[in-house]
């Protein structure tokens, strides 16, 4: 997992997200550079996925989708982000790529303080993060049509992803297997 800092890394980065929002029927909104923080996700020496965190306010783009803004207090205050272009490659996704990128975003939400994240995500990439993440990332509204496919609103609790990292963490310390510490988490 690399931060993307310069413009190879952004064109392997917009590739990447674009290729697989082709694939599942999304519209691609343009291939921009702007503040946000964006990491490669790679399968040893070859990248497989992206994800995207931006700052997020009640002018964000996103609140014109789905309105964000109008759910809760906390959103309106603190350190909150919205997380975008979550992709894997299609030949990466029955590896542990998908748990790179879960990793990857516990460890942003840790260690940038992160409260919450908002996100549109596709409903099996929903499902796939919900059952990884437990009660971590909720849907707040039903699945919205969005550039050509099926989104679910979810809102990303930092607090509950920590949560959920630790007791996954101490379990596989008492011996426990991923997947026996996955399902009590």
């Amino acid at each position: 997992m690399y931060k993307v800092t310069d413009e190879k890394e952004l064109r392997i980065f917009n590739s990447i997200w674009t290729t697989v929002w082709k694939e599942k029927g999304y519209e691609t909104e343009g291939e921009h550079s702007d503040d946000s923080t964006k990491f490669i996700i790679y399968s040893g020496y070859k990248p497989s996925g992206t994800v995207e965190f931006k700052s997020y306010n009640k002018q964000s783009p996103i609140n014109q989708v789905f309105p964000f803004f109008q759910l809760c207090a906390d959103l309106k205050i603190g350190n909150v982000v919205e997380v975008d272009k979550m992709a894997i490659l299609k030949e990466y996704r029955r590896t542990p790529d998908f748990g790179k990128l879960i990793l990857l975003v516990f460890d942003y939400f840790m260690n940038e303080d992160i409260k919450y994240g908002i996100a549109l995500i596709e409903p099996k990439l929903f499902r796939l993060l919900h059952m990884a993440t437990g009660k971590a990332i909720q849907p707040v509204g039903s699945k919205l049509f969005y550039k050509g496919d099926y989104v679910v609103p979810v809102i990303l609790n930092g607090e509950a992803l920590n949560n959920t990292l630790k007791q996954l963490h101490h379990r596989l310390l008492n011996g426990l297997g991923f997947e026996e510490a996955r399902k009590q988490a």
